[in-house]
């Protein structure tokens, strides 16, 4: 049964097993080619997961600002071309044909960035919705919950 109140001391420790013996004899080749314990290893992997998402969040919202300012540039470069009559040339200049390039590529790392944080979140919360229950905080249908609102929201 799942406790009501969580002390900080049950919430910092975590302990599950891993039912798969190659995944647990990986788990422990790595950790000791890098010379930790499994345990440590684990641990650096849980929190690693967490921190990834919000690194990639972070270069997410700083592409996302450079490509609104692109798009500013872009809309000025139309009313430009509106303002000028259909005969006359339109000589676009090369930085701004420069960065509409660069704002293309930033668009498709964007996308890219985009899966990769869902993917991430994804993992993160599959491991999170094993984690809990095998560490007795929550059953596994409270667990499911938990982690559909607070890791899986957009």
């Amino acid at each position: 049964m799942a406790k009501n109140k969580v002390t900080a001391e049950e919430l910092a420790r975590i302990s599950f097993r891993i039912l798969d013996h190659d995944t647990a004899l990986e788990l422990a080749n790595q950790a000791s080619a890098l010379g930790i314990s499994r345990h440590e290893y684990a641990r650096d992997l849980v929190t690693a997961g967490m921190t990834a998402a919000n690194e990639h969040l972070h270069e997410m919202q700083m592409l996302r600002t450079e490509i609104l300012d692109l798009r500013s540039e872009m809309k000025l470069l139309r009313q430009c071309q509106e303002d000028q009559s259909e005969d006359a040339a339109v000589d676009i200049p090369e930085e701004l044909l420069a960065d509409l390039h660069e704002l293309a590529c930033n668009v498709s790392r964007l996308r890219k960035l985009e899966r990769l944080l869902r993917k991430l979140r994804i993992d993160h919360a599959t491991g999170v919705n094993v984690l809990l229950p095998n560490a007795g905080q929550l059953t596994p249908a409270e667990s499911r919950s938990w982690v559909k609102k607070n890791l899986l929201q957009e």
